[in-house]
């Protein structure tokens, strides 16, 4: 737990949790499915670049550092959506917490997936160590 860069998790979950609120609140304005459709592409690929971006900065483990990104983005949302949720209707609709939990583990997934893609070599930044020279 101690390997964890919070400045690399705190940067990927805020762009994943940009995209979930602003996407979803533009999808949901809109009257199109395919406009809804397209607005969970587009959450997807938030999550996606989130995790990328946490992965790339952290120094080691950048899954779990992916991972933990989405799953503070996930929960970001979440408490956004639910408080607009109770303004909206004054109650919370139990029944779809399935739906919230598989997709927060899709959410989650993804992002994890961003990460697995910048642990590679190519867009890996290198280390740096202060101090020293190369």
């Amino acid at each position: 737990m101690t390997d964890l860069r919070w400045s690399a998790i705190f940067g990927g979950a805020m762009v994943a949790f940009t995209a979930a609120v602003t996407i979803t609140i533009a999808a949901a304005l809109s009257d199109s499915g395919l406009a809804r459709s397209l607005g969970f592409l587009g959450v997807l690929a938030g999550f996606f670049i989130g995790g990328f971006l946490a992965g790339r900065d952290a120094p080691r483990r950048p899954h779990q550092h992916g991972a933990a990104a989405g799953l503070l983005g996930w929960l970001g949302a979440q408490v956004v959506f639910a408080v607009v949720l109770i303004v909206r209707s004054g109650e919370f609709d139990a029944a779809s917490v399935l739906g919230v939990v598989f997709a927060g583990m899709l959410l989650t997934t993804t992002a994890m997936m961003g990460a697995m893609l910048s642990a590679t070599k190519r867009f890996r930044r290198p280390e740096t160590t202060e101090g020293t020279s190369r």
